[in-house]
Parts: C-alpha cells; structure tokens; sequence
C-alpha cells in the first residue's frame, strides 16, 4: 500500500543542538550551581568566578549551555539508573554558546524578533517585545496608562510618543505594575492620551541575554523556538 499522506512539519533538534552550520563560539566553564536548582541544557549562565559559572545569577553573562549530545549520563541526583536528561552534576565541564544559533525552549510566547530573557534563579529562558506599547495621557508628572499593546512599563524607561516631550523618564510607579494604572515621570507637561512607546525590559526577576532575538518559529506559548546570540 502506497503513503497517503505526509506530515507537514518534522524534528529539527533538541534543546541546547546549533540550528545550523553558521559559525558558533563556545566557552568552557565548570559549572557550579550550588544544587538547588540543576545546571540544564538550554539555560543561561551568568559568572561567579574566572572559569566558574551558575545557572540563572545575575553577574556577567556568560552563555547558554550546549552540545548536549557530548555530555555522559550521571543518573539520578540520588545515584539512580542512567536516563535522558539535560541536567549535569555539579563541578561538570559544560560549553557555554555565547555567539550562534541554536535550539532552545522558551517558557513564553514568542515572535520572531523578540528580546530574549532569562529567570535569574533558574537561568530558564523567555521571550519578550522589543518595544512596551500602551495607551496613555500626561498631566503635569503623572502617566495614565489606560491600554496595554505589548511589554511591561518599569522605571528607568525613556518614554516616547506623539504628544509626548522628547527624553521623558519613567521615575516611579504608582498605582501600576508593568501595565493598566499611573506612573511618575521626569517632565511635567500634558499630553493628551495617545500610544506611548518605550524600549522593553525584563520584570523583576528576569534579566536580557545580551544582543539575543528570536529568529525562527513563532510561539503562541511556551515551546521550542531558536535563538541568534551576538555576543
């Protein structure tokens, strides 16, 4: 009997594999995590000493771990039998990729060119809008944000918009967390309500993989996607 029918989509990889032949730089850290949470192929690691690094953490970034093909099986945290896993024991050699393409899963919806992020405690990675869009009004120093398109409003974020005085400043939060509700900015002016837009940073929690976007697969919630580092 002849096939009938053919499947649209197919395997591309695993979690921590390059997407392609297109040049990679890796490093090689021991990897230090202290076990409370496992050193996992596809998180982010960050410096804790020269050639020492911890999943998550919030000094230098120093890549995200993969190769996972060439990494031996150590078997359950317990001393259990052999199973697939991407978690390495401590004090493992593992390559941090710093520069590249490759596979990763990401615990958010994605698009392609968002910003990458990852959880400072778990080095778990998400994806975030290049841009916090909103709908709001100033009076005076007080932004009314009424509407959310896109992103999270945090201070520190240069604010722009039609109606709105070049260099503003988000300086405090008010009554809103990230989204809906009022903030202080750094020039009092009125700006009658209209979209306001400002570059996207991570919430509490969570820091940006520098120079990192989402390249291919859109996600309408978490999934595997691929990810280019410049680094």
């Amino acid at each position: 009997m002849s096939q009938s029918t053919v499947g649209l989509y197919r395997g591309f990889g695993i979690v921590g594999e390059r997407y392609n032949d297109s040049p990679t730089r890796a490093r090689n850290f021991t990897l230090v995590s202290g076990g409370t949470n496992p050193n996992t192929i596809g998180n982010a690691f960050t410096a804790t000493a020269e050639g020492v690094a911890t999943v998550g953490g919030t000094g230098f970034f120093n890549g995200i771990l993969g190769f996972p093909k060439q990494y031996v099986l150590n078997g359950t945290t317990a001393g259990g039998t052999l199973a697939p896993s991407l978690n390495l024991p401590d004090y493992s050699i593992g390559q941090l990729i710093y520069f590249g393409e490759m596979i990763v899963y990401l615990n958010s919806a994605a698009n392609q060119g968002d910003q990458v992020v990852y959880n400072t405690t778990t080095g778990a990675l998400s994806a975030i809008p290049q841009l916090t869009s909103v709908t709001g009004s100033i009076a005076t120093t007080t932004l009314t944000v009424t509407a959310v398109g896109a992103g999270t409003l945090s201070v520190g974020q240069v604010i722009s918009g039609a109606n709105v005085v070049a260099g503003t400043v988000i300086t405090a939060i008010l009554t809103g967390t990230g989204g809906v509700g009022t903030y202080t900015v750094s020039v009092s002016q009125t700006a009658a309500s209209a979209t306001i837009t400002a570059k996207n940073a991570p919430v509490s929690g969570y820091a940006l993989v520098p120079n990192t976007t989402v390249i291919d697969y859109n996600l309408a919630s978490a999934g595997i996607g691929v990810i280019r580092l410049t680094n």
